[in-house]
């Protein structure tokens, strides 16, 4: 069959609209990601598909054994697949990104709705990192919900979003807003840069202990309880950019500790790799497939640079679930250590 009528077939099949560029999003069929404003992670084309988030990868005809399940037809008559209108591109400071963060740290019940999710936060921390509650700009994402705002700041100026939900059901606990600009969050700890952000007060990373973690309310726990921790966030497992690295060994950490969430694409060991194998595989259809240990990828990485670098042990922690994150450990009042 010709590849592009396997193509538009296989969006007939599962009653997606491909872009002008030709291609199609849908949620992940290994890491179940979904597609929200800022999160495509997973597109197919004419030329196979992709995720960003864990690695898959596979050709139209596996798509097709996976997604609509048997074998793709060996005949089939060309049909004429709509395309979606180009998506103009986002400009993110057409929304006045500075009033947003402003209005999102006025809303009422700040402080509550932060605590709800992180009990042990400070106002303080609140504060000075200016997290705020809000709506996200008409236009921006497909969820029109409130939801908890971590603004992304570098040298004074708001470049981007990190949101959680407040509960929705859109498709994603974390996501950001378009034309946010992703950078290495509290990064300022390592050194000035144009991708490095946000950061409160002077906190040498020099002979400390260095986290990096997925989530940027992890990195600011980490840094309220823990006078010797400094922290970073990746805001995702596959986020991490070369130039970081040679910033990590410049700081010259006592030690650097990957503490990414506790899954396959995160962290995972030897002692607990059956359960997260099961787990996986447990889900209701899922196309289970072994994915990219980023966070054992990130430790060879950096160790490969000279950094002595340690990957955070879950696996010693049979009591915490598949899927927990470091903020699991700490938001939790009567958490004592890491």
């Amino acid at each position: 069959m010709n590849t592009d009528h396997l193509f538009d077939e296989l969006c007939y099949q599962l009653k997606v609209t491909p872009s002008q560029r030709g291609e199609a999003h849908i949620a992940c069929p290994s890491c179940q990601h979904e597609v929200v404003a800022g999160q495509t992670h997973f597109s197919f084309s004419e030329r196979g598909g992709y995720c960003f988030a864990c690695s898959y990868h596979a050709g139209l005809r596996e798509l097709w054994r996976v997604l609509v399940g048997g074998q793709p037809p060996k005949e089939t008559l060309p049909r004429k697949i709509a395309r979606r209108p180009a998506r103009p591109k986002a400009n993110f400071a057409q929304w006045e990104p500075e009033s947003l963060v402003t209005r999102y740290e006025h809303h009422p019940a700040r402080f509550g709705l932060w605590w709800d999710y992180a009990p042990t936060l400070e106002p303080e921390t609140i504060a000075a990192y200016r997290l705020g509650v809000g709506i996200l700009p008409k236009g921006s994402s497909k969820c029109f919900h409130e939801r908890l705002i971590v603004p992304l700041i570098v040298d004074g100026t708001v470049v981007g979003m990190r949101t959680r939900s407040l509960g929705c059901d859109c498709g994603a606990n974390w996501l950001s807003p378009l034309g946010s600009r992703m950078i290495l969050y509290n990064g300022r700890r390592l050194e000035a840069s144009s991708d490095l952000g946000n950061c409160d007060g002077e906190r040498p990373v020099r002979d400390n202990v260095l986290f990096i973690t997925e989530n940027p309310i992890d990195a600011l726990l980490l840094e309220q309880k823990y006078a010797h921790v400094c922290a970073v966030a990746t805001l995702g497992v596959s986020m991490w950019r070369e130039t970081w690295t040679p910033l990590v060994k410049a700081a010259k950490p006592l030690v650097t500790i990957v503490a990414y969430d506790n899954d396959w694409a995160g962290n995972v060991t030897a002692e607990h790799r059956e359960a997260i194998t099961t787990a996986w595989r447990g889900k209701a259809n899922r196309a289970w497939a072994p994915m990219p240990e980023q966070g054992n990828k990130l430790v060879e990485r950096l160790q490969s640079a000279g950094i002595r670098t340690e990957l955070f042990p879950w696996g010693q922690d049979p009591s915490m679930p598949i899927g927990a994150d470091l903020g699991d450990l700490l938001r939790n009042p009567l958490t004592s250590t890491v």
